[in-house]
């Protein structure tokens, strides 16, 4: 393996720009139309969210879910709130 310095450009190609990465792949700032559409859930869905049986798993499910439905990725969210 040969080491890089300073000096040297780097040998991987670059497609796209920052904004462009963080478009596709950042947590989404959803319009008030898009909330609507993504955090509609399904019966099967709605069902899906009482196997899990403490608010803060539920919670964690539907954020996961609507966002996957957005971007078809999963996020690392924080959750600063007590329960």
């Amino acid at each position: 393996m040969t080491e890089q310095n300073s000096t040297t450009a780097p040998k991987r190609l670059r497609i796209l720009e920052d904004e462009e990465i963080a478009a596709l792949y950042s947590i989404p700032a959803f319009t008030h139309d898009e909330r609507a559409q993504y955090f509609t859930f399904t019966q099967v869905e709605q069902d899906s969210l009482q196997l899990f049986s403490q608010i803060h798993t539920q919670l964690v499910f539907l954020l996961q879910l609507a966002y996957f439905k957005a971007k078809q990725l999963f996020f690392t969210f924080t959750l600063d709130c007590q329960f």
